[in-house]
Parts: structure tokens; C-alpha cells; sequence
């Protein structure tokens, strides 16, 4: 719980067990109530989207 999110700045199961003043800083995790099937679902329908805005 230490080493790999100093390295990867993934998010720990544990914030107190890292040192990484930066991963500290965002405080406690907050579950997004979206389902990640539903993030594919909608996937094709924002590139759609960004196509449209010019977005890169």
C-alpha cells in the first residue's frame, strides 16, 4: 500500500499508509455512483461528442 501508489499515483485502499504528501491531499475516496459498464455504453456517444466540440 505504500510503494505502489507513490509509483503509480493510483488512488490506495489506505491513504494514512502512504507518505506521499500529493496522494494526502485528496483526501478521502469518494466512490463514483456510475457503473463502469454504463462508462462503455456510453463511450461512442462522447467521442461523438468531443468530435463535434474540436476537443483534444
Amino acid at each position: 500500500q505504500s510503494t505502489f501508489p507513490v509509483t503509480t499515483y493510483e488512488f490506495p485502499l489506505e491513504v494514512s499508509s502512504t507518505d506521499s504528501p500529493l496522494l494526502k491531499s485528496w483526501g478521502k475516496f469518494k466512490a463514483d455512483a456510475l457503473s463502469i459498464s454504463e462508462l462503455g455504453t456510453l463511450n461512442s456517444e462522447a467521442v461523438k461528442i468531443f468530435a463535434l466540440a474540436n476537443w483534444k
